[in-house]
């Protein structure tokens, strides 16, 4: 069961500094998080479906866990972040974004690039 957050929650979380944040297991469906600073939150056993984290700053965050359906990753850095155990079926971003992730096996993962393929 995952914990709530009210739909206009998840829609003020764009461009915000939210640098070591707690959303475990929250259901964060659909929430924007475009532009905004993440390092080190913790996203473990979110719902982060249809979600936008387009150029954010996702540095060392831990999404061990996590349903990242149709998440749009496009611009974010990514560097050491944790996907463990994380379902990403289809996510939009470059492989290269995930080069120094930890846990992710990008062979195992439907990555869409920008440019459509």
């Amino acid at each position: 069961m995952y914990r709530e957050m009210s739909e206009s929650t998840r829609r003020e979380l764009r461009g915000k500094d939210l640098r070591g944040k707690d959303f475990s297991n929250y259901d964060l469906s659909d929430a924007d998080f475009e532009g905004s600073q993440c390092q080190g939150c913790s996203f473990r056993g979110a719902m982060l479906a249809w979600s936008n984290m387009r150029n954010a700053n996702l540095i060392d965050a831990d999404f061990e866990g996590a349903f990242l359906s149709e998440v749009d990753f496009r611009g974010a850095v990514l560097d050491g972040a944790k996907f463990f155990d994380a379902c990403l079926l289809p996510v939009y971003a470059e492989p290269e974004q995930f080069r120094n992730s930890i846990g992710l096996d990008t062979a195992s993962v439907d990555i869409h690039s920008p440019d459509g393929n």
